[in-house]
C-alpha cells in the first residue's frame, strides 16, 4: 500500500482526524488484500495456476487485473440494486464472498470519507455564522 498521501490529496487527507486516518490505513489495507485475493481467484478461474509469475508477465497481469476491476464494478452495480449475498448470480457465484467483503470496507472508506466531509461543511457554515453577526 502506497499510504494515505497516495490516495488523498492534500486537502482532503487534512479533514480527516487521527483516528480517521488510522482507520482509513487499517481499511485501504484491507481493501488491497482483498482485491489481491479477487485477483488471485481470478486468475485460477482463467486457468492460471502460476499466479506469482502471471503478475510478473504485464500482460497476463492485466487480463487478471482488469477482469477483477470489472467483477467488483458489476457486483457493486449490483448491490446497489438489490441484495446479492443470499443468491449471487452464476458468475459470482466462487468470489461473491470476496466481493461483498470489498464492498462492505469501500463503503466504511466512503462513510469515513463522507462524515469528514460534513463535519467541514458543518464547521464552514459556523463561521460564516458568526462572521455575519
Amino acid at each position: 500500500m502506497e499510504g494515505l498521501e497516495g490516495i488523498y490529496e492534500p486537502e482532503s487527507l487534512s479533514l480527516f482526524t487521527r483516528e480517521e486516518r488510522q482507520q482509513l490505513e487499517t481499511l485501504h489495507k484491507q481493501l488491497d488484500g482483498l482485491y489481491d485475493a479477487i485477483c488471485d481467484r481470478v486468475a485460477a478461474e482463467l486457468g492460471i495456476t502460476d499466479v506469482a509469475q502471471a503478475k510478473q508477465d504485464a500482460e497476463r497481469n492485466q487480463v487478471i487485473t482488469d477482469r477483477a476491476s470489472e467483477l467488483i464494478e458489476e457486483w457493486d452495480e449490483q448491490v446497489d440494486m438489490k441484495d446479492l449475498s443470499d443468491n449471487p448470480p452464476a458468475k459470482f457465484a466462487r468470489i461473491a464472498d470476496l466481493l461483498t467483503q470489498h464492498h462492505e470496507v469501500s463503503d466504511q472508506i466512503q462513510d469515513i470519507s463522507d462524515t469528514a466531509l460534513i463535519d467541514e461543511r458543518e464547521e464552514r457554515l459556523v463561521e460564516h455564522m458568526v462572521t455575519q453577526r
